[in-house]
């Protein structure tokens, strides 16, 4: 009986993911999610007693997903740009592998305006706060000292989040049928920005110990 309840939970959390990327937090009821689970409403509510509380599950899965890309980054990369830069790397793919979490993402910067005052916590922040751990240890190590790790990680996962929703139709605007050939083309523009993000911290941090 416990397992049946924990398949039709995760059934309802997979579900949910499709249709909260899809329709948006607002264009989701449970009414769609039970037709498509073939489930009654009480189904879901016995696991989800508020449409808040499941998308709150969905949010909290997509964080969770995204923060096992920062794992092991100390073994794989000892040093600390270039950790940074495996990092941008395991972003990227792990956007390219669920694409569905990028739609959600996008929908939550949108329409997370609405609800901010009376969401408990904020998954998205927590995403961050993973991903940062590498500026972090960068900036210790005397790189990034004039450099907006938050700022610099938005911008990252947005360009992500915006490329792989979009990347059929930037390959037209941008005459590149080979779609491989682009998502690599997309990595290296990110390591260039990591590099000249790099670059203008040395120089401007030589600057300051000239005067």
């Amino acid at each position: 009986m416990q397992a049946r309840k924990s398949s039709t939970r995760e059934r309802l959390l997979q579900v949910a993911e499709e249709q909260f990327a899809r329709n948006g937090f607002a264009g989701t009821s449970f009414r769609e999610l039970g037709a498509a689970l073939g489930i009654a409403n009480a189904s879901i509510t016995y696991h989800f007693p508020s449409k808040r509380k499941l998308y709150a599950a969905v949010l909290s899965r997509v964080a969770e997903s995204v923060q096992r890309v920062t794992e092991d980054l100390g073994e794989d990369a000892s040093d600390p740009v270039e950790r940074i830069r495996l990092m941008v790397d395991r972003v990227a793919a792990w956007g390219e592998a669920n694409p569905g979490y990028m739609q959600l993402i996008v929908r939550e910067l949108m329409e997370n305006p609405g609800r901010i005052s009376r969401v408990r916590t904020l998954h998205l922040k927590s995403v961050l706060d993973a991903l940062r751990l590498p500026i972090d240890q960068a900036r210790q190590h005397g790189y990034l000292r004039d450099f907006d790790p938050g700022l610099f990680l938005l911008h990252l996962v947005g360009s992500i989040s915006y490329f792989t929703i979009a990347v059929p139709t930037v390959g037209r605007i941008t005459d590149s049928p080979d779609l491989d050939e682009l998502r690599s083309r997309f990595r290296a523009s990110l390591h260039h920005l990591v590099t000249a993000c790099v670059n203008r911290s040395t120089v401007r941090g030589s600057s300051s110990g000239m005067r």
